[in-house]
């Protein structure tokens, strides 16, 4: 399913697909599936608009038979590891990603060098441009704003970048102390946690409703993969201030450990 859902972004123009509406369809029919909305394979047929080839074999998109009658379609391993991750979509896949951009983050704090930590000479310091990106994270992968569970270490807006914020009282500076490095190492460690838990009570249901925060019109799956962009985001940043700053470089991560998940190609 997932793999269909590249290949309709891709035929449509990538630049002018809303990924949104693209999950919303595709889930839902996924939970229409799950609750036995269709025949007895359990998918319903997906006929071609006139003048729509279906995919090729080898293609996004495509099932390959195997040449011998037996096994199944790719194997019973493969239709393992499929039935798996599919299952499982969003923590084995969305989950694993949000986790790696969280990692990235934390790799980037642990290596930088103690005179770039806050220095303050070219605008907001390393450790202040970290805390945003991990307030926010921790802070929409709560259901809702009022169940957020605030941490001992958390000031009145130190969350902020420095700015005009008028609905919070006006002009935002940068606090005068520094986060230290271990305190953020550990909110990191704190914000991979709440990633596990979040995606791992995700369903596909769920993933359709309403996120919790008024001023995001997203469903909650869209919203978290928002979420997800602005980890990555800062993670970037960091790295880019480590390398011109300190030439330090940060390892791209390509998962959470590192490691590939099973096949399923």
């Amino acid at each position: 399913m997932w793999q269909r859902i590249m290949t309709t972004a891709y035929r449509s123009g990538c630049r002018a697909v809303n990924l949104g509406i693209v999950l919303q369809g595709c889930v839902a029919r996924r939970v229409v599936r799950q609750a036995g909305g269709t025949g007895g394979s359990g998918e319903a047929a997906r006929p071609f608009r006139s003048g729509q080839r279906g995919p090729r074999v080898g293609e996004v998109g495509s099932v390959s038979t195997p040449a011998s009658g037996g096994g199944g379609v790719d194997g019973r391993g493969l239709r393992s590891a499929r039935g798996s991750i599919m299952q499982n979509f969003w923590p084995a896949v969305i989950g694993r990603q949000f986790a790696a951009a969280i990692q990235t983050m934390r790799a980037a704090i642990e290596a930088c060098p103690d005179e770039l930590w806050d220095d303050r000479t070219e605008g907001s310091p390393f450790w202040h441009l970290a805390y945003h990106a991990l307030y926010f994270t921790d802070f929409y992968l709560s259901a809702e704003e009022r169940v957020f569970a605030a941490r001992d270490y958390h000031r009145d807006k130190a969350h902020f970048l420095p700015g005009d914020y008028r609905e919070f009282g006006g002009i935002v500076t940068t606090p005068e102390f520094a986060y230290r490095k271990d305190q953020l190492l550990d909110y990191a460690d704190h914000c991979l946690r709440r990633c596990d838990e979040t995606f791992g009570n995700l369903s596909d249901e769920r993933a359709l409703e309403r996120c919790g925060f008024w001023w995001y019109e997203l469903n909650v799956g869209e919203f978290l993969i928002n979420n997800l962009r602005h980890a990555q985001h800062h993670a970037g940043q960091l790295a880019l201030l480590l390398r011109r700053r300190a030439d330090v470089g940060i390892a791209w991560l390509g998962t959470r450990d590192n490691r590939p998940p099973p096949p399923t190609w």
